[in-house]
């Protein structure tokens, strides 16, 4: 196991450099540069290019420490969570990898931040592993989502406050009691929004509404 592990990281440091020129270049960089290079290990920002500043208003120009949290400030607080969890997925998946295939070790996480007027805005951020508990990324503004107009006009200022509330994940019971309605009346708004914005379930609710930009 120990010499499949070194030929592995032979095998990478050997691909290191083109995977990153043709990850670079899959997402249109022209300067040939990563935007953010961050060491997963110790929670380490190595690298914080400028246009995270150009969306954010945000800047770093030194390494820091304690990255997560600082992405934290910046992340809506729903699309977060969400982050967190599939970035453990992605790094617990590169981990896994035995049979020195690097095509694997792309991810796309999509989420919302801050920008310099403090307007939540859509970004798309794109992940490459090129070393053990080592990652380059592309950060990018995402493009305008296609949101069905007609339904979000027809949805109501009370359903509006029900859609809000499933969005920080309190329960029907909890949403009645912050809006002094009973919990069969939030299942119906619930149930109305879900049909609305056409979808299924409740993830899938909260998914269009994030789409939409209504919440």
């Amino acid at each position: 196991m120990e010499g499949q592990t070194a030929y592995l990281e032979k095998r990478r440091a050997s691909l290191t450099k083109p995977l990153i020129a043709h990850f670079l270049e899959q997402y249109n960089q022209t300067d040939k540069r990563p935007d953010l290079v961050y060491n997963i290990q110790s929670d380490r920002c190595m690298y914080l290019g400028p246009v995270v500043k150009r969306i954010t208003g945000r800047k770093c120009d030194k390494a820091f420490s304690k990255c997560l949290e600082f992405v934290k400030t910046m992340i809506h607080p729903t699309d977060y969570l969400l982050f967190i969890s599939k970035l453990i997925e992605f790094v617990v998946k590169e981990k896994k990898q035995v049979n020195g295939d690097l095509t694997g070790l792309v991810e796309s996480f999509t989420f919302r931040v801050k920008d310099p007027k403090n307007h939540w805005v859509k970004v798309e951020f794109h992940a490459l592993m090129i070393v053990p508990d080592m990652l380059v990324g592309i950060i990018r503004k995402a493009p305008p989502a296609e949101s069905n107009h007609t339904a979000i006009n027809q949805i109501s200022a009370r359903e509006m406050e029900v859609l809000q509330l499933i969005s920080l994940g309190d329960s029907a019971k909890m949403i009645g009691e912050k809006l002094s309605i009973s919990m069969n009346t939030v299942i119906t708004h619930r149930k109305h929004l879900k049909q609305k914005l056409q979808v299924k379930n409740t993830a899938e609710l909260i998914k269009e509404a994030v789409k939409a930009r209504i919440i």
